[in-house]
């Protein structure tokens, strides 16, 4: 009995603590990620992760396992959305000069982590880069790059998110604008942090998924 009230009351006080740490405007923690990689120059013009494994406190972890053909995608920067979602951004090339980007939605859900949903860009490698922009509250843009009309691996190229897929045609029709850079924008473009000059169309990202840009919300492309 006197076991059971001295674990509620470690309970209680842990709890109060980190009531008192948001209230004091304490960042709240972070997702931890860990990944284990090939061998060096094993895998030739591919790149990718073995495993990887994203953990938050005492939740059960999400653990992103490759197969003997692939990988799962290298981890970059994470970004939280609110108190149940992340961001978390990654890349994988699987040569032949293609690349993708990935933006995988992490969610809490019940007692671990999940994914909700991910977006995944396949492009050429010289095309591959995102601004990052938050977007207030609960939401971010991921700001992608009019890729112009000539392609390398043209037929490859996709842009996919929530069952919808859009191809090289699609992605071209994407209404695009002249970038501003604007307060907290970054750009993620491994393996370079190059980004690809031109203009930009906006995929927004909230706890419900990624939004592509519906067609005449910008600039139109010309």
């Amino acid at each position: 009995m006197r076991q059971g009230f001295e674990r509620r009351s470690l309970v209680a006080v842990a709890t109060l603590f980190l009531l008192q740490a948001v209230s004091a405007g304490a960042e709240p923690p972070g997702l931890e990620i860990s990944a284990t990689y090939p061998e060096t120059g094993s895998t030739g013009t591919m790149h990718y992760a073995n495993r990887v494994k994203i953990a938050l406190g005492t939740l059960e972890p999400l653990v992103l396992q490759g197969s003997e053909d692939f990988g799962v995608p290298i981890p970059g920067p994470q970004y939280r959305l609110d108190d149940r979602h992340f961001v978390l951004l990654a890349w994988a090339s699987s040569g032949a000069g293609m690349q993708d980007l990935h933006a995988l939605l992490i969610e809490i859900r019940g007692k671990a982590l999940a994914v909700a949903q991910e977006l995944v860009l396949m492009t050429d490698r010289p095309s591959a880069g995102v601004v990052v922009r938050p977007a207030g509250s609960g939401s971010l843009k991921l700001g992608v790059v009019d890729p112009g009309e000539f392609l390398h691996n043209e037929e490859d190229w996709s842009y996919s998110a929530g069952g919808k897929v859009l191809d090289a045609a699609a992605i071209r029709a994407l209404p695009y604008e002249a970038y501003i850079p604007a307060a907290g924008d970054s750009v993620y473009a491994p393996p370079f942090g190059k980004l690809p000059e031109g203009r930009i169309a906006w995929i927004t990202v909230t706890a419900r998924g990624f939004a592509f840009p519906p067609k005449g919300t910008s600039a139109a492309h010309s």
